[in-house]
Parts: C-alpha cells; sequence; structure tokens
C-alpha cells in the first residue's frame, strides 16, 4: 500500500512539531512494508535536515492542488492521501484534495489536525504584544490584533464563521478526521458546528525512543530547562521567566537553560535584562538532546499545543515536567504527582511552589524521574503504528 503526506512545509524533523510526526509515522509505515511520499508547499529546511525517508518528494502550488495531486496518486499508486493540518494553507486547500482523491477509485483522505482545537481564542500576552508593535516587528499584522483584543466581542461574532469554517471542511470533505486524544473529538464536533462524532477518530502521536529503555537518572545537574518556538502566544516562555523571576534567591545554586528561537527572543532578553535574573542562558536553536540529558527540571508553560513531543523527549530523559494544565492531551502523557506535576492555568504562585518542592527534594526528583521514564510505553511506536494500520485497513473495507 503506497501512503502520501500532504503538508505545508518539507518534512525536515528539525523545525516543527508536524514536520517531526510526520517523519516519524513514515519511518514506522516503512518497516511494515508500505510506500510513503510527500507533497508540500513551502520548501524550508534547517541545517539539521535528516536524508531523506520517502520514495518520492513533490513540491506544489496551492493554485494546482488538484492537478499535481491527482496526477501523482496515479502515477505513484496511492491508496490513503494524509493532510497534515492545523495550518491554514492545507485546512483551506480540502476542497481540492477531496475532488483529487474522489476523481481516482480506491482512494482515501485522512485530515489529521494537530494542535488544540479551539486554539484560536488564545491570547497574546499584552506585554509582549506593545513590545512587538513599539520594536517595529511585522508592525501591521500586532497593530490589528491590538485592535483585535479592544474589540474582541464583537470582532469574534464577524469571523467566528470564518474559524467554524476551517474545521467544517475538513470535516466534510475527508473520509475520516484525526485528532490527537480522545478528549478532542467532541471539541473537534463542536468547532465544525456537526454532531456526528463517528467521522472522528484519536491517535496519538508515537515517540521514538532515543535512549535504553532501562536508562535511570543519572548525571543530573541543577538545571532546569525550557525548549521550544520564541512565539508567546502559544509557548509563553514569559511564563517561565516570570516564574525564575519569583523564585528569587532559590535559584542560586540552579541554571535555567533556554533551547529556541523566533519573532519574541528580544523581549525574552530584554526581560531578563530589565529585572537582572541570574543564571539564565539562551543557547539558540540546536539539538536539546544534551540538555534533556543534564536537565532535571522542565519547564512547560504553553498555553495550547496537540499533543507536546518535546514533554516525552524530556521525560524519556528523566527530566521531570512541571506544566500549566492548559491543553487536554496533557493528561494522556502526565499523572499529577507521579512523573510530572500539572498546575492550573495562570496560577503562577502554585507552580512556583511546584518548582521549589523539586528543587529542594533530590529523593522526589529521582523518584518522579524513573516515573517519567517508564511511562512512555503507551506511545511506542509499535503501539501506535497499529492504530492508523487498523484505520487504513477499515477505511479500504468501506
Amino acid at each position: 500500500m503506497n501512503i502520501l503526506f500532504v503538508t505545508h512545509r518539507f518534512v525536515d524533523p528539525h523545525i516543527g512539531g508536524i514536520e517531526r510526526i510526520t517523519y516519524n509515522l513514515t519511518n514506522s509505515l516503512k518497516q511494515n512494508g508500505y510506500g510513503c511520499y510527500s507533497s508540500y508547499f513551502e520548501e524550508y529546511k534547517s541545517d539539521m535536515a535528516d536524508e531523506n525517508v520517502f520514495d518520492g518528494i513533490k513540491k506544489i502550488s496551492e493554485e494546482h492542488v488538484f492537478e499535481s495531486i491527482r496526477s501523482w496518486i496515479i502515477e505513484k499508486n496511492i491508496q490513503i492521501v494524509i493532510a497534515q493540518g492545523s495550518d491554514e494553507s492545507v485546512n483551506s486547500i480540502m476542497p481540492e484534495l477531496s475532488k483529487a482523491v474522489k476523481s481516482v477509485s480506491k482512494c482515501k483522505l485522512i485530515f489529521a489536525f494537530h494542535t488544540m482545537p479551539g486554539f484560536e481564542q488564545v491570547d497574546l500576552n499584552k506585554n509582549v504584544l506593545l513590545y512587538r508593535i513599539f520594536h517595529g516587528q511585522d508592525f501591521i499584522y500586532n497593530a490589528k490584533y491590538l485592535l483585535f483584543c479592544f474589540f474582541k466581542p464583537i470582532i469574534k461574532k464577524i469571523i467566528g464563521s470564518k474559524w467554524t469554517m476551517k474545521y467544517k471542511l475538513p470535516y466534510q470533505y475527508s473520509d475520516k478526521v484525526v485528532v490527537l486524544t480522545e478528549k478532542y473529538r467532541e471539541i473537534y464536533a463542536e468547532w465544525a458546528d456537526e454532531k456526528n462524532l463517528d467521522k472522528i477518530c484519536s491517535i496519538p502521536n508515537m515517540y521514538y525512543s532515543q535512549a535504553n529503555a532501562d536508562k535511570k537518572e543519572c548525571g543530573k545537574e541543577k538545571i532546569m530547562l525550557w525548549v521550544g518556538r520564541f512565539d508567546d502566544r502559544s509557548k509563553r516562555l514569559s511564563l517561565a521567566l516570570e516564574a525564575w523571576r519569583h523564585l528569587g534567591d532559590e535559584v542560586n545554586e540552579w541554571r535555567f537553560c533556554i533551547v529556541g528561537y523566533g519573532m519574541d527572543e528580544n523581549y525574552y532578553r530584554s526581560y531578563v535584562e530589565k529585572y537582572n535574573l541570574k543564571n539564565v542562558s539562551f543557547e539558540g536553536f540546536q539539538d536539546p538532546s544534551k540538555y534533556y540529558e543534564k536537565a532535571s527540571i522542565y519547564l512547560m508553560t504553553s498555553a495550547f499545543e496537540g499533543f507536546p513531543m518535546v514533554l516525552l523527549e524530556a521525560m524519556e530523559k528523566g527530566t521531570v515536567p512541571v506544566v500549566f494544565d492548559s491543553f487536554a492531551s496533557l493528561h494522556d502523557v502526565i499523572d499529577d504527582g507521579v512523573n510530572g506535576f500539572v498546575v492550573e492555568n495562570n496560577q503562577l504562585n502554585t507552580y512556583c511552589s511546584r518548582i521549589k518542592q523539586l528543587m529542594m527534594n533530590e529523593e522526589l526528583r529521582a523518584r518522579m524521574s524513573c516515573s517519567a521514564i517508564s511511562s512512555l510505553n503507551k506511545f511506542s511506536s509499535d503501539r501506535v503504528i497499529k492504530k492508523w494500520i487498523d484505520l487504513f485497513d477499515n477505511l479500504l473495507k468501506e
């Protein structure tokens, strides 16, 4: 059987979650005898781009979706097309994509939604927004966003139908919608204004282990770690920096390592300078593996996530996470007080208390570290790939 993935960007696992997920899923499918192909819109690669895993790659334009996809389905004998969505460029082409798929007999279209349904309602930190505007960062976009914040109740009524269509189009034009946790099925249906949940199923992201299953906490240092994109609306590094500031003299023996890049870096650096924060280092864009191995505590502050892959990466190396309860899928990963701490969203004082609890108790860190490592088995490639293969088989029987 041959599978075609449609993504917004070139599938480089180092540049984003959807790309990494697609790369991992392709590896597992190929190990199970499937042929895998890639179509994408944007040519974007990192310096760390991995060797190609696909049997064929094709860059397409949004103006010629039908012709490009249809010709490749026929040429490569594609049975399943998977649209890796969340981005407007993929969601919006579903009518043309569906037309191409349905023009070829016995071919099915799956829409995989890779973030939290309803993430559009999450607001950007006003301080970060004003910093962007005053420093000329994408001025027009951010000025519009500021107006949106002032007139939100009115504007939401106007653009609410646009948000609904973003979910409704994939629902109507695909043979199956896949979300990342059972908890997202009903939420997605509500946003799509659809009643029938049978068309929506849940499959978590798979996790490829990078370490020995028997690995226990070793070589850990007094390091707190944050990894991600410097986009404060979604990742909220500003909250982690605020927590670090509130910890005060408690952090004297600890370091805070920040691995990532993005548009809000200047704001974060200015915050560190303004409050004279100690022991904070910006490590830039690089492979975070060596940081996971040394760090004892992982700070996750995201406002929303589809399925938090960086959380799994940190936990596999025994780094204990402290996470805000801001997206439903984290409860599939974290058992509060066992393999990490889950704190009510935006409750910074409680967040700091949980961090202190870990800082002051080496025995607790070691125990939770071992629990973090052992809890990842349910996301193994063997378990998750079986769910995908069952989905393919059931669709092709219809």
